[in-house]
């Protein structure tokens, strides 16, 4: 019986380059994989800074340094000074101001505004501006999105919740509640509202 011969692999010089090269490319891109994971996690974070499902507080919090109104609704607005609809959020915010007994806070987050959306803020009737650099506020109203906006009644329970720019009849309609004690639309916030009043 013959045993066959061990046949053994030949690499040249040129292959063996080759295969080191290839070895330290991979090398590379693991390292620069395991890098850039942070980045892409820290911009996602930036993206969507608090989940979406967080739930507001239903009463107002007692650890705010804002001071809600105790003989008139409070609204709360949050905004983020990249927004791109900030300036239209103020406009909303002014009219609804001056048409309704109603107090109002603009909490701008993080950055600080332009000097020209800060002044638009400060020239609102009846509400106070703050800059909350730290998100302390957005932390004690566990604001989910930029562009929040909270109601809260003279006792300070939560009436609405809801992104002001996409609802802003919504929280129109929740204002004229709380002021008038009847619902002017059939909108779900507002009957969410006025089942909560009625309690």
């Amino acid at each position: 019986m013959s045993i066959a011969p061990r046949q053994f692999k030949i690499v040249t010089p040129a292959q063996k380059k080759q295969e080191a090269r290839l070895r330290l490319l991979r090398q590379v891109a693991v390292c620069i994989g395991l890098l850039l994971l942070p980045v892409i996690a820290c911009g996602l974070w930036m993206a969507f800074p608090r989940a979406a499902s967080v739930k507001a507080p239903p009463n107002w919090p007692q650890a705010s340094n804002l001071v809600r109104n105790f003989t008139a609704p409070t609204m709360v607005l949050f905004v983020e000074p990249e927004q791109a609809d900030a300036a239209q959020n103020l406009d909303q915010l002014d009219q609804l101001v001056k048409q309704n007994r109603l107090a109002a806070y603009v909490v701008f987050e993080g950055n600080q505004p332009t000097a020209s959306l800060l002044a638009k803020a400060r020239k609102l009737p009846n509400t106070t501006v703050v800059i909350d650099q730290q998100n302390r506020e957005a932390e004690q109203f566990q604001t989910a999105s930029a562009g929040d906006c909270l109601l809260f009644d003279r006792h300070g329970k939560l009436h609405f919740h809801g992104e002001f720019a996409a609802t802003r009849t919504e929280a129109v309609e929740s204002v004229k509640l709380l002021l008038t004690g009847h619902p002017t639309s059939p909108v779900a916030s507002v009957n969410r509202s006025a089942a909560a009043a009625q309690e």
